[in-house]
C-alpha cells in the first residue's frame, strides 16, 4: 500500500498538483471554501474595483474637456 501511494505522489508532484490536497480532508474542505466563497467575492471585488477605475476616468475626461 505504501509503495503505491509513493508512485501517485511522485506522480502528482510531478504533474504539479500538492499531494496535500489530495490526501488530506481538511485540504480538500478548504479549497472547496476557496473555490465557492472566497474566489467568486475576489472576482466581484476586482470587477467593482475596475468599474469603479472606469467611472472616475470617464468624469475626469468629462471634467476637463468642459
Amino acid at each position: 500500500m505504501h509503495r503505491r501511494r509513493d508512485v501517485r505522489a511522485l506522480f502528482l508532484h510531478r504533474a504539479g498538483i500538492s499531494g496535500g490536497v489530495v490526501y488530506c480532508k481538511a485540504s480538500f474542505a478548504g479549497w472547496l471554501i476557496l473555490m465557492i466563497f472566497i474566489s467568486p467575492f475576489l472576482q466581484l471585488l476586482a470587477t467593482t474595483f475596475a468599474a469603479y477605475l472606469t467611472v472616475t476616468r470617464r468624469l475626469r475626461i468629462k471634467a476637463k474637456q468642459g
